[in-house]
């Protein structure tokens, strides 16, 4: 297993985007001090409308940027004076990003990563840049049945984006606002009924269809829709490397208990394993949805009855 140095992926611009939670802020950049990335974009999103404690939390994140980042690299700062909310504070922050670079990393302010994933991300961006069949690099792994994959990292069809990175040619093809969603989505639903079973069809359908009318403040399934439209595949690690440790109250989406406890942060080895071949794994797909989304038939039934049930 080779060991991490400072000078392997410093080179590899990384995007922080927070808010206002300082309590995660100091743990991240603690990690991200390891790598001492030569350029760090910092997004943070503005207090909401009288909010005075928001407007103290947002305040006391900026503080630990300005003086915990004591390395020596370009940082560039995206400030929001009001508050854009979750959908448009992350969309805007990375189209920032991509503006002025070419690839990229990509931590919220709750991701807890492991050193290995810059690594990972770093080596993988540089590999698969001129891949336009590859749409984005996930810290993620859900599953993590290692036993079903012999190589270091697999092609999935679902985005996780829990610690990710990404090229701008993947972003410039992001559609926030859907514009052709009712011109494409009978074609996107056989897509997905292609790809995945029904039950992971509609369900994805059913998060399109909300995203279009806004009814939810998401930007990630507005992305996962901009990769499935160009048949993309998603890497994701023999390991989970990025932990998720923002769910609670004060979460903005996220409100409840961990819906993963039990999946860990880990390392992964190198020198790393490559896929021969660049293939879609259904098998572990399939199985993640049935393990940790609980996508299985009897389980999205009983969803739909509930929320049919209890709608009001």
């Amino acid at each position: 297993m080779s060991t991490l140095s400072n000078n392997n992926f410093s080179k590899i611009p990384i995007l922080i985007i927070a808010f206002n939670r300082p309590k995660y802020i100091d743990r991240l950049i603690k990690k991200i001090e390891i790598v001492r990335p030569e350029k760090l974009y910092i997004a943070i999103d503005g207090p909401r409308e009288n909010n005075n404690n928001d407007k103290y939390l947002c305040d006391e994140v900026k503080s630990i940027f300005e003086k915990k980042v004591n390395w020596k690299c370009n940082i560039k700062k995206k400030y929001e004076k009001t508050n854009l909310g979750t959908k448009e504070a992350v969309y805007s922050a990375i189209r920032w990003l991509f503006d002025n670079e070419e690839m990229g990393i990509i931590l919220e302010d709750d991701i807890d990563p492991d050193f290995s994933f810059f690594k990972f991300s770093e080596e993988l961006l540089l590999k698969y840049k001129h891949s336009s069949k590859i749409k984005m690099i996930s810290g993620n792994n859900y599953f993590s049945d290692n036993k079903l994959i012999s190589e270091s990292y697999y092609f999935s069809q679902t985005p996780a984006t829990h610690g990710w990175a990404t090229w701008k040619r993947t972003w410039d093809e992001m559609d926030i606002k859907m514009l052709n969603w009712n011109k494409n989505k009978k074609f996107i639903f056989i897509l997905l009924l292609f790809n995945f079973n029904l039950t992971r069809a509609h369900y994805f359908f059913k998060r399109f269809e909300l995203s279009y009318k806004n009814l939810i403040d998401s930007w990630d399934y507005q992305f996962f829709y901009s990769i499935i439209i160009k048949k993309g595949f998603i890497i994701k690690p023999k390991r989970n490397l990025c932990k998720h440790i923002g769910w609670g109250p004060d979460s903005t989406r996220g409100k409840g208990p961990d819906d993963f406890p039990e999946i860990k942060r880990e390392q992964i080895n190198f020198p790393l394993s490559h896929p021969k071949k660049i293939y879609v794994n259904y098998k572990i797909d399939k199985m993640e949805d049935i393990k940790v989304r609980k996508l299985s038939f009897f389980n999205y039934f009983l969803y739909l009855l509930k929320k049919k049930l209890f709608k009001n």
